[in-house]
């Protein structure tokens, strides 16, 4: 069977690999699905208790949130019921049907407004190697109304190239060094232009309480405008990355130079961290500039590597 270093149902071969996968037919159409659209909805997925106690935990800080400054990042720390959310067995038991690895949540975003955030993909601030191995789970922790800001998608346009800033910059440098409006006159701008000029709907996503949108890495989506601002869109997004991956951050990173921006995550479920591999194969890390890594199986040192030897050295010196 032809091979494709993607997750199998972003594959060319995707049919060919499924017709292998010992899938139920329920699978199958939901694979079917995410394989043409890079999204999926499934509904009444997390219990309206598990909702309702960690709401009641959210709203116990009320400087968490504003009308400006609607999210908070990563409390699964803090609060059970997000780390319950991020770690749902459902949610895991899905993401590994579809993308044949075991899930790493890492990253939570909670909401009691709409974000109003325009067209973007996740793939710009933290992406893998292998490429899409990557997924967002945005979580209805109320029913959403279409006055509330709800979160925007545009199906299949996930199907378009993975973009970073050395496709729209012509510059030498990762956009960390770029001027700090690039991504919104720039980033934005190229991706909206994208979606109109292939011909990309976006469709609204009005759900119930404990519904929730599984979104691919690169699938575009935002989110609109306030219509009511009485009206709260409490929600939860979990980040995911899987197994055997390396992990790093597109927009501090120089795919020309071969450096790269890597990040070191933390799993929610199991609450250690990684720097990962690719595809189970250790990759050593050379040190560049500004946090950066050229990787190669023949780098000079690994990071931890590089510690020990910093170490070695102060002890012959005071030896």
């Amino acid at each position: 069977m032809a091979a494709h270093n993607v997750p199998w149902v972003e594959s060319l071969y995707f049919e060919e690999i499924l017709k292998t996968k010992q899938l139920s037919v329920e699978e199958v159409e939901m694979a079917r699905f995410y394989n043409k659209n890079g999204y999926l909805i499934l509904r009444n997925c997390i219990e309206h208790k598990l909702i309702d106690e960690t709401r009641k935990e959210l709203q116990e800080d009320e400087d968490l949130f504003s009308y400006k400054n609607p999210r908070a990042v990563q409390l699964w720390k803090k609060k059970e019921g997000v780390k319950k959310i991020a770690t749902h067995p459902k949610v895991l038991k899905t993401l590994e049907m579809l993308y044949g690895r075991e899930a790493i949540p890492f990253q939570t975003l909670n909401f009691k407004y709409g974000s109003r955030q325009k067209p973007h993909s996740d793939s710009i601030h933290f992406h893998s190697l292998p490429e899409r191995f990557m997924c967002g789970v945005w979580v209805a922790l109320e029913d959403i109304s279409s006055q509330s800001g709800p979160v925007t998608y545009y199906p299949e346009s996930h199907k378009l190239p993975v973009f970073d800033y050395q496709d729209i910059s012509p510059e030498f440098r990762p956009a960390s060094s770029l001027p700090g409006s690039f991504y919104y006159d720039q980033y934005e701008p190229f991706i909206q232009k994208a979606m109109d000029i292939h011909g990309f709907s976006p469709e609204k996503l009005i759900i119930k309480k404990g519904d929730l949108l599984i979104w691919s890495a690169n699938i575009v989506h935002g989110g609109t405008a306030i219509e009511n601002p009485d009206l709260t869109r409490w929600s939860q997004v979990n980040h995911y990355y899987f197994k055997d991956c390396l992990y790093y951050t597109p927009q501090n990173s120089n795919r020309v130079s071969g450096e790269y921006f890597l990040r070191e995550i933390t799993n929610i479920k199991t609450n250690r961290s990684t720097w990962g591999n690719y595809n189970g194969q250790k990759v050593r890390r050379k040190k560049g500039s500004y946090y950066k890594f050229l990787i190669s199986p023949e780098a000079s040192y690994d990071f931890k590597d590089v510690k020990a030897l910093f170490a070695k050295a102060i002890h012959k010196i005071f030896k």
